[in-house]
This record gives C-alpha cells, structure tokens and sequence, in this order.
C-alpha cells in the first residue's frame, strides 16, 4: 500500500517537473513578441481643407438665345483665333428638326431604289450565268474532239457576254423626282443654318472650357490680398446652383465659353494659424485635388486674414491646368514635409528624446537594441535612419519587457 502511494507521489512530481520545464522553455523560447519588417515608406502632414481656384480667363458671349456646340473638348489647349464653339439662334433650331426629318425620308427612299436596283443586278447575273453554261458546254465539247475551229467566236461571246451586261446591270442608280426634291429642301434648310449660326474664335491662346460659373470677374488671378472668405462662401452656394444650369445653353449677352488664358493658378484656402506656422516651415509642398485625383507641386505665396479676422493661406501651381478647367471650389489636402526611408509604427521605438530612438532587432532569435535617428514622424509612423538597421530586418512591434540579449522566437 505505501509503495503504491510513494509511485503516485513521484508520479505527480515528475508530471510537476515536465509542466514546469516545459513553461520555464516556453518563458525563455517563446516570449509571444510581435514581430515585423523593416518596410520602405513615406509619411507626410497633411490637412485637409476646401480650396477656390483663382484665375485669368476670357469669357465669350452672343447677342442670341439658342444653343452651342462645343468645337473643341474639355480642357483642350488653343491657339488664337481657333474655332472654339458654334452657336444657332432658337429659330434655327426648328430647322435642324426639319433637316432630319427630310433626311430620314430621303434615307429610306433611296434605300428601296437601291434594293430594286440590286434585284436587277442579281438578275442580271442569273441570266449572264445561264448564258455562259450554254457557251461553256460548246466549248468543252469541241475540246473533247479536240478540235479548235469555232472556240475563238465562243471564247468571244463569252467576253461580251460578261462585259455588255454586268455593265448595264452594275450602272449607277438615277435619283427619282422625288429623291430630287427632297435633297434640293435639304439643300436649302442647310443654307438657312448656315446663314444663321455665329462661330466663336478664340481672341488669345490657352486652354478652352465650357463650364461657366458667372465669378470669373470675382475670382481672378491677382485678387486674394484683399479676399472675404465670407463672400467666397456665398459664391460657393451660387456655384452650387449654376452646376445644375442646361447645358449647351446661349442665354443673350452671358458668357458661355471660355479661354483660360494662362497655365498659372493659385488655390485660396482657409486655414487655422497653427496650420499656416507649420506651412511656413515646411521645405516640401503639395496640394492633392481630390475632385479630380491628382496631385501638384505648390508654393505658398501669401498668407492673411480677412475683414472677419479669418485666416487664409494662396498656393500657387503651374501643373495640370487643363485638368481642373471645368473646375472652380476644390476639396484639397495639403501635404507639405513628405518624408520617405525606413518606415515604422512609433510603437516600435522605445527610449525616445527629440529626434534619438531605439528599435529592438531580432538577430539570430536575440534581441539586438539598436539606435536610430527620427527623420520625421506623425501620430502613427516614423521615419527612421540608422547604420545598424537595414531593409527587411526584423523588429518588435511592441518592446516592452524585452531585454537585451533576450532569445525570441
């Protein structure tokens, strides 16, 4: 009975033990560290803010009511004196429903001529298809006899046979009185149209647009010193609602195409004084347009504030004007201080002062403390530089309660 209860005994402390070590290997081997690489990247600040487009541009008008239509595309470039659009009164518009109503007409009678005149033609070569077996046979049956008498006069028929009549079957299809009529009133309606539509030139070179929001006289160029972001916002609500206007619309006297007569531009935006500081330092600037998804190279050029003592900052570009000419407020970030190199979670740097850190690296399963410099940073990542750190290391993620010299798995 006692030797019974001594091998539990050491039955249980021998299954103590192996718990034990295996926990104490566990402890040692495996500490559970997150682990991941080193990763080339880039970070930047950035602001987010609604933007007006400020620039010089050429308005045209005409003195009718109607409709235009656009010579050119969106955002094309011109040269002076190039066709830039073509506008009919509202009478002669009438004519055009008349002209495509004569056309069609005209359509679908030369049609049926044409259908008939094929029915012939394929008649025609029925009867050009009987005839030649008939000669055809003559012919072979001399040449069964081998004989060459009488070929010359059957190889001769044959050929006028072919010529004379696919000739008469393939002439060209009269028109019919009526077919004459009608394109003479087609004729006519065409001249009308013409007598009665304006063509618009181009006065300067640039970039053409036909989008227009009636505040090209307000917001131009040069004028952002003296701007009211209150104004600019009332000019939002009506830009708003001009987005909605009929397009290809002439309304007598108001501008309906443009010219974009410069590729500069300058981007006004209302920004805080903490922002505008941080601009101000910044050795790196760009503006991301996200209407339309591309990104610029900017310079800010003034900074100020208005009557109501908000604050604005001017970003001035030359990039990529056509593609924002049918555009006028903007939803934009501004990126300045992009910074790209080895990019890690801040979470990963322990020891921090200034711009001093340190990273833990796994070198051969050891925790490897490393030190490196910060070459920027934001509320997540740093960007981070040193001798002792290279591309697709392996760092930990979180390094709290790690030693150095520490085994991890």
């Amino acid at each position: 009975m006692k030797k019974k209860k001594k091998k539990k005994g050491k039955g249980l402390l021998l299954f103590l033990f192996i718990v034990y070590i295996v926990f104490f290997l566990r402890w040692v081997y495996d500490r559970g560290v997150p682990t991941d690489i080193i990763k080339y990247g880039n970070i930047d600040y950035t602001v987010k803010a609604q933007g007006v487009l400020l620039r010089d541009e050429v308005c045209y008008a005409l003195d009718i009511d109607g409709k235009y239509i656009p010579s050119l595309s969106e955002g094309d470039l011109v040269a002076k004196d190039t066709e830039i659009a073509v506008a009919m009164k509202e009478e002669v518009l009438s004519l055009f429903d008349q002209r495509q109503t004569k056309a069609k007409e005209l359509f679908k009678i030369r049609s049926q001529t044409i259908a008939e005149k094929e029915g012939l033609q394929v008649a025609a070569v029925s009867g050009i298809t009987a005839d030649l077996k008939q000669e055809l046979s003559k012919l072979m049956e001399l040449s069964a006899k081998n004989k060459t008498i009488g070929t010359e006069e059957i190889l001769s028929n044959i050929q006028d046979m072919i010529t004379d009549r696919y000739i008469a079957s393939s002439a060209a299809v009269s028109m019919t009185p009526q077919e004459k009529l009608l394109q003479d009133q087609i004729s006519v309606l065409d001249s009308a149209i013409a007598d009665n539509r304006k063509v618009v030139y181009a006065s300067q070179s640039g970039i053409v647009s036909y989008k227009i929001d009636e505040m090209e006289q307000f917001l131009r160029f040069e004028d952002y010193s003296t701007v009211s972001l209150k104004q600019i916002d009332a000019l939002r609500r009506e830009y708003e609602k001009s987005s909605k206007a009929e397009p290809f619309t002439v309304s007598k006297n108001r501008p309906f195409v443009k010219v974009l007569t410069d590729f500069r531009y300058r981007i006004l935006a209302e920004t805080d004084p903490e922002t505008i500081k941080r601009l101000k330092e910044a050795t790196v600037l760009q503006i991301r347009i996200l209407n339309k998804g591309i990104t610029v190279n900017a310079v800010m050029e003034y900074t100020g504030t208005d009557p109501d003592g908000r604050s604005f900052a001017v970003f001035y570009s030359d990039e990529k004007h056509e593609v924002l000419s049918d555009q006028r407020f903007l939803n934009i970030e501004i990126i300045c201080d992009a910074y790209s190199g080895f990019k890690v979670p801040l979470t990963a740097l322990f020891d921090v002062e200034e711009n001093k850190a340190k990273i833990i690296i796994v070198e051969n399963s050891f925790a490897s403390f490393k030190d490196v410099e910060i070459i920027a940073k934001n509320h997540e990542y740093a960007i981070i530089k040193s001798s002792d750190v290279n591309l697709y290391d392996i760092f930990a993620l979180d390094p709290k309660n790690i030693k150095e010299g520490q085994v991890l798995n």
